[in-house]
């Protein structure tokens, strides 16, 4: 648990820097339960490299903390100010999105909190497999239509072989990590390390790396077994219930989620289809003027056309409008597909964007984002 902020640190020196992204000035991509957050935008380039530095300093205090028994105790509250401080930096933007994030510190939380957690971190990260794999039961990447980069060694129908291979590994095969049966055990967690290897050139180090981190507590307990049967409890079987409802839920929402983004906000993240998307606004000022804005950025492939982006993207225009002293509205568009449709499906269609302010619900379905029938029903603009 420890070793997975030394990972994230590393993460956000050499993949995503967070000084440009979070530094004044910059564009935010606020969370929509925050969506306030550009007015955070107080910290320097260089005060975000302290803060930086400082979270690698607590970070091998816990490991070295945790690495004495009798200092146990004290690495449990560096521990929770880690991932603290961690959960802060993350909710700066949107763009610091990670799934890498969301399973380590879902994880976390069970180490810091929840009885039981000797068994419950195994179920979870298996759970993470699991759900992982479902997510994929669909023609994009049965096909290995979803895959953003070339796998090595595998093309063609044999593309095809290894993505359908994934799905059942991590929908069945997962669970051999519970076996007593060494050759069981062990064989599975080979063809894990396999899987990971393979899914570097794509995915790059964070995630393989902190999945190598979170497999290795099933390897711990098989070195040093309890010395009672483990159980998951009443606290364990709530984590697992929510964990697993989060997943379906975006099940119960209209419209594609790859396309739409709903239901998927306190979800895994994986790849699961390769979506493309042309997002503009069409800004028009009290004087009569227009312009037509381009607003695609190449953010990474899981969250680039997530219609949240042109939320944030589109609020942003407007606040400069106002800023501005000439006045005036726009219309907000983006047209979205999966890499196997033939053709661009509308996703967002708002007129007069500025006057309606859109909220984003994170619990229900958002009106102004397209449902199947294509058609919006969102209401009229304020006043």
């Amino acid at each position: 648990m420890a070793a997975t902020h030394l990972l994230t640190f590393l993460f956000w020196q050499t993949t995503i820097p967070l000084t440009p992204l979070l530094e004044p000035g910059a564009e935010a991509i606020c969370w929509p339960f925050l969506p306030a957050c550009h007015a955070w935008r107080v910290l320097s380039a260089g005060q975000w490299e302290v803060v930086l530095w400082a979270y690698l300093a607590l970070g091998v205090a816990s490991v070295a903390l945790f690495a004495r028994a009798k200092l146990a105790s004290w690495a449990w509250w560096v521990l929770l100010a880690l991932n603290v401080v961690k959960l802060l930096i993350v909710l700066q933007d949107f763009q610091l999105r990670q799934n890498q994030h969301y399973m380590a510190g879902l994880a976390s939380a069970v180490f810091l909190f929840v009885p039981g957690k000797r068994l419950l971190l195994r179920v979870l990260v298996a759970s993470f497999y699991a759900w992982a794999g479902l997510l994929k039961l669909n023609a994009e990447w049965l096909s290995g239509a979803a895959l953003p980069e070339p796998v090595w060694l595998f093309e063609g129908r044999w593309l095809a072989v290894a993505c359908s291979y994934v799905v059942a590994l991590e929908v069945l095969l997962i669970w051999g990590m519970f076996s007593r049966r060494g050759w069981v055990f062990w064989s599975t967690a080979l063809q894990l390390a396999a899987f990971h290897v393979f899914s570097w050139p794509i995915v790059g180090f964070f995630y393989p790396t902190l999945m190598f981190l979170l497999l290795a507590i099933f390897v711990l307990d098989r070195r040093w077994p309890a010395t009672a049967a483990p159980r998951l409890g009443r606290a364990g079987m709530a984590v697992l219930l929510l964990f697993s409802a989060a997943q379906v839920k975006s099940h119960v929402v209209p419209g594609d989620s790859a396309l739409t983004g709903e239901g998927r906000l306190f979800a895994v993240h994986m790849f699961d289809a390769l979506v493309q998307c042309e997002a503009t606004a069409l800004v028009k000022t009290v004087d009569g003027r227009a312009k037509r804005v381009n607003l695609f950025r190449p953010l990474p492939a899981r969250i680039r056309c997530d219609p949240l982006i042109y939320w944030n993207r589109a609020n942003q225009l407007c606040r400069q409008l106002k800023a501005s002293g000439v006045g005036g509205d726009l219309d907000l568009t983006l047209r979205s597909r999966r890499s196997s449709d033939p053709e661009m499906t509308p996703v967002l269609d708002v007129r007069r964007y500025c006057a309606l302010a859109p909220a984003y619900s994170i619990w229900f379905h958002n009106p102004w984002i397209l449902s199947e029938s294509g058609r919006s029903d969102f209401g009229v603009p304020k006043k």
